[in-house]
């Protein structure tokens, strides 16, 4: 008997740890940390966000899209992911047929079940907010520059412990002097405006420094950092990497598998003789390695291989017959043999980018094998919510596939599972 694993089921194995709110002592170490998350979350995880979820980097970020065809069909996509110490993050993206009766199942304990598909991702990013822990002990002195060498010397004996000046600082141009300035004095100043715990009845504030809880029991980026302080720090941090880190290097491997079942017909002996209904269900497996970057602090692009092992349809016939006083001749095409295994290789190129409240992608899809190039045109439109300033949650997306000529314009509405997620317990100050 085949027991039924949902995608639900899924979600809530990644998502169910404990929400008991934990303790962060307010250090400057602390401080630091709770920063680079912040800015690793919201000012480069989010900007390389897909809402489609047919990027090819993992994002932390839960999502759940619901896709719908002209013919009535329904899919659900889902994805979760895991951040590790701001370089890797892990995402499972899983999508399921949807039944008449409004459930989606994945797969049962003999494999995938009937059309849906898992994709594990890992990607690698060369993230560092350089000289963090510098910015948020405090400001370089206003006259700095006019200090005699022994004064330096001496200041940075004096702070050996918890320097404030960058080593190489009087090397640096006076764009990256101003930029370093811009974020420090954002990340070392306490917010005003803080939003308060709503599991405590609004008795508690929330910290910075609480954005190191655990995902479900810390607050949003901007109830941590508090709005006005969230809004800078992202300005800032952007005008920052322009300068420090105009390319961030990121590099990913994905291994998908998806189900297929594969009807088809077979001559039959009788009696009576003819051609009768099978079916054959096999599982493709892919493999994909890509080469990305964020660029100058607004794009992200990337270079993707994939190679594969499948099954495709087998070949068709055309039957026809007449009907009719007037014997018209109607036919139609049927699959007469079993699926053929086929190995796939594909070559992707996309790209992102956000200015003011949209953004704009490029996905161009090329099969090596087939010769057959697809090329798809998203437009996002930004609106800003309580919990994120960019969240990415409607859209029309233009494709063209070379081989049909075929166009077609899809639509897609949010917001995604991730608004719902970061708002627990967070109570807006009045």
């Amino acid at each position: 008997m085949k027991r039924p694993i949902p995608v639900c089921l899924i979600l809530a194995l990644v998502l169910i740890p404990g929400t008991a709110r934990a303790q962060n002592a307010a250090t400057p170490e602390n401080r630091a940390k709770a920063w680079s998350q912040i800015l690793f979350d919201e000012g480069l995880l989010r900007s390389c966000e897909d809402p489609l979820l047919e990027s090819s980097i993992a994002l932390p970020q839960p999502k759940l899209t619901l896709d719908a065809t002209e013919e009535g069909d329904t899919k659900i996509k889902a994805r979760v992911g895991l951040k590790i110490k701001d370089r890797f993050v892990g995402s499972l993206e899983v999508t399921s047929p949807r039944s008449s009766t409004g459930e989606a199942t994945l797969a049962t304990l003999d494999g995938l079940s009937q059309g849906s598909a898992a994709e594990l991702k890992l990607s690698w990013f060369h993230h560092q907010v350089e000289h963090l822990s510098e910015m948020v002990v405090g400001a370089v002195p206003e006259d700095w520059k006019n200090w005699s060498p022994e004064q330096k010397a001496a200041h940075r004996a004096e702070t050996k412990n918890a320097p404030d000046v960058p080593e190489d600082w009087d090397l640096w141009s006076q764009e990256k002097q101003d930029a370093y300035k811009a974020l420090q004095k954002v990340v070392a100043t306490e917010a005003t405006d803080r939003s308060r715990d709503g599991r405590t009845g609004g008795r508690t504030e929330w910290h910075v420094e609480d954005y190191l809880n655990p995902v479900l029991s810390r607050p949003s980026a901007v109830a941590a950092a508090g709005p006005k302080n969230f809004k800078e720090a992202l300005a800032g941090y952007r005008d920052w990497l322009r300068v420090s880190s105009p390319l961030i290097p990121v590099l990913t491997v994905t291994a998908k598998a998806d189900q297929h079942d594969f009807d088809f017909l077979t001559p039959f002996a009788g009696p009576p003789a003819g051609l009768k209904e099978d079916s054959e269900s096999h599982t493709n497996y892919a493999l994909t390695g890509s080469a990305g970057a964020y660029l100058w602090a607004s794009v992200y692009s990337s270079l993707n291989y994939r190679l594969g092992n499948g099954y495709v349809s087998g070949r068709k016939k055309d039957f026809c017959t007449t009907s009719g006083l007037a014997n018209i001749l109607r036919c139609e095409s049927h699959v007469v043999a079993p699926p053929r295994k086929s190995r796939t290789e594909v070559l992707d190129f996309e790209a992102r980018g956000n200015v003011g409240n949209f953004g704009l992608g490029a996905f161009v899809s090329r099969d090596l094998r087939a010769n057959v190039t697809q090329v798809k045109v998203p437009i996002y439109f930004l609106q800003k919510l309580g919990t994120t300033q960019s969240e990415l949650n409607l859209g029309a997306v233009a494709s063209w596939r070379s081989d049909t000529k075929d166009y077609s314009l899809s639509v897609f509405v949010g917001p995604g599972l991730s608004t719902v997620l970061r708002i627990l317990g967070v109570e807006k100050p009045n």
